[in-house]
């Protein structure tokens, strides 16, 4: 059996010392392009480390058991994780897959620069950047292939269950990946004859490598547990430390392989040819359009669209005063729901605005804006299709169509969602914000004439809001109210949860809303006191009357409210509500009987005021 003190790579790689800085450096690329990737409209999340093999083990410390990738990188101890920004999801579009495969092909060529320096240190020779570029472009087409199909493999067996033998064979697969690197840089090997040639030595010296690989990443393992006990200081350790750690590792693997495999040894082998494949003009344009790849060019050819909104000269289709608002409880004018101001901007409508107005076409399409105070802009474009053939019609997403809706112009699509309605006579346009990242399930309201979309009563998120602009908006919370009240419904059948009788009483109650109050009465066959309606009708007057007086933007300040539910048993809830407004004060008390599986009001009792 053949042995190596593993030790020799790092008393070796004191010789050729400045090799080290590359793995450091390219550390500090991946952690940049996943950082701006987040504001480019991709995330180009690095959760392939090619070349490398790597074990978790869910123990009290999270044991991490791996052999060094060919270019060693903290990614491989799960440190670039912190910079995850978002959901891969976008990855599937052209822009982020142009970006990962750029990303991919300058990895190569790093790679292929910095193992072919550690080839030369093992030839005695000094490094030089000339021959990192060298070796860059000598091998690193041929480390971009194995990359990409690695990667293609690692996509690939995500489609298959799970069961011993797989995962044996994906084991097989993966020492065959960390051996490939190593194949093309000390043979000179072509892909085809690395690939013939890697499962033949691993089948071949198997025990050798077994033992060998599992002392390095023994000291791969020991490296992690130190730097994961050292706490915040643990993160800037392992960038420093471990280019130098794993360059050893990497270099005494390349020693070992030299040691066993190799007939000639590399001091007595001829050299590459090399003469041409240093740095070119040619090849510097070629790594300036990756570059760009990388940082967004795509995304910026994507986003043109948006840029002339910016110039002076622009003049929008469309402008409209709205609100952004949140409806927890069903209560816009609650203190706790945001609720502020907004103007939506429809910066190009094709057919024209006019076309629109006087034909009603089928689908339209075009880009706009929705600025706030206090909130990033949001900008985004829209195909919407009509979904009514008569005067009402809207346009939205019912019947097909796409919104793309981003915070800022660099803003990732993948983190935000949109639903969004135009009326056909573009008076009125809303919709719904959301953040896909925490994507939770809302409903949405239509208005009684179906020309406006509202977000439905929904737990309060941060990144969760519904707008809405028309060319008569509502100047204070509890005038959106009024018009959102007007899109609750009321279902003859009651409702699955009692808390939604409840919530939209207090709405009633607390705007004093008496139509949407005459919708919930409906329904209830047992009112007192008598003539309760006609009375109703007399106090909501006088007492919103009283409230106007004193200023509609302070109605949330000048009304006191109490509401509560009593169970008495699994079939039976006690309703009871006291609002005072100003000077005056009402209440009601109100039986909720289960029937079947809905909850229904069978009672109801008006005090105070009356």
């Amino acid at each position: 059996m053949f042995d190596r003190d593993i030790a020799a790579g790092f008393k070796r790689v004191k010789l050729i010392w400045p090799v080290v800085i590359f793995p450091f450096l390219w550390d500090l690329v991946k952690i940049l392009a996943v950082y701006m990737s987040s504001f480019l409209g991709y995330n180009l999340y690095l959760d392939h480390d090619f070349g490398s093999v790597l074990i978790n083990l869910k123990t009290t410390h999270n044991l991490r058991i791996f052999i060094p990738s060919p270019l060693p990188s903290i990614q491989q101890m799960g440190l670039l994780n912190v910079f995850r920004a978002g959901s891969g999801a976008f990855n599937d579009s052209w822009a982020g897959i142009m970006a990962y495969g750029a990303f991919l092909f300058l990895g190569g060529l790093v790679t292929a620069g910095y193992l072919g320096l550690l080839k030369d240190g093992i030839r005695n020779r000094r490094p030089h950047i000339k021959t990192f570029f060298q070796f860059a472009w000598y091998y690193g087409p041929r480390f971009f292939l194995v990359f990409l199909f690695e990667g293609l493999f690692l996509s690939l067996i995500t489609l298959f269950g799970e069961s011993r033998w797989l995962n044996a064979a994906i084991g097989f697969m993966g020492f065959i990946f960390v051996l490939l690197p190593y194949v093309i840089i000390m043979e000179d090997y072509g892909l085809i004859e690395a690939v013939m040639a890697a499962p033949m030595l691993l089948l071949r010296y198997f025990k050798d490598f077994a033992i060998f690989f599992s002392e390095v990443a023994a000291v791969s393992a020991v490296f992690y547990a130190f730097i994961n006990s050292a706490g915040m200081w643990g993160w800037f350790t392992a960038l420093v430390v471990w280019p130098y750690m794993g360059t050893s590792l990497v270099f005494d693997i390349m020693l070992f392989y030299h040691d066993l495999v190799m007939k000639q040894p590399l001091t007595e082998s001829p050299r590459e040819h090399l003469r041409g494949y240093g740095q070119s003009f040619l090849k510097t344009i070629i790594i300036i359009l990756v570059m760009t790849l990388i940082a967004g060019l795509p995304t910026v050819i994507s986003k043109n669209r948006y840029f002339t909104v910016l110039m002076p000269w622009h003049h929008p289709v469309i402008e409209r005063e709205g609100c952004v608002y949140q409806t927890e409880g069903s209560l816009v004018l609650s203190p706790h729901n945001r609720f502020k101001k907004a103007k939506l901007i429809i910066d190009s409508l094709s057919p024209s605005k006019d076309d629109i107005l006087y034909t009603k076409p089928g689908f339209i399409k075009g880009k706009g804006r929705i600025i706030t105070a206090g909130f990033k802009p949001i900008y985004f474009s829209f195909e919407l299709a009509r979904t009514a053939a008569d005067e009402n019609a809207v346009y939205s997403l019912q019947n097909g169509g796409k919104v793309e809706a981003t915070d800022g112009i660099w803003g990732n699509p993948v983190e935000r969602g949109m639903v969004l309605a135009i009326s056909s006579d573009l008076k009125c346009i809303s919709g719904v914000i959301y953040d896909k990242r925490d994507y939770s399930e809302f409903n949405t309201l239509w208005s009684p004439e179906k020309d406006s979309v509202f977000l439905g009563p929904a737990a309060r998120k941060k990144d969760l809001y519904g707008f809405y602009a028309s060319d008569k908006i509502p100047q204070t919370p509890v005038e959106f109210q009024w018009v959102y009240n007007r899109a609750l419904t009321i279902p003859a059948a009651g409702e699955k949860d009692p808390v939604f009788i409840m919530e939209k009483m207090n709405v009633a109650f607390e705007s004093l809303d008496l139509d949407l109050l005459l919708k919930i009465l409906y329904y209830v066959s047992d009112l007192k006191p008598e003539n309760v309606l006609s009375l109703l009708q007399e106090k909501f007057s006088h007492y919103k009357w009283n409230m106007k007086a004193k200023g509609l933007e302070n109605w949330n300040n000048n009304v006191k409210t109490d509401v509560s539910y009593y169970p008495i048993s699994g079939e039976k809830i006690m309703l009871v509500g006291d609002y005072h407004y100003l000077e005056d004060k009402m209440g009601f008390r109100a039986e909720l009987f289960k029937i079947g599986e809905r909850w229904k009001i069978t009672k109801m009792t008006i005090k105070g005021g009356m």
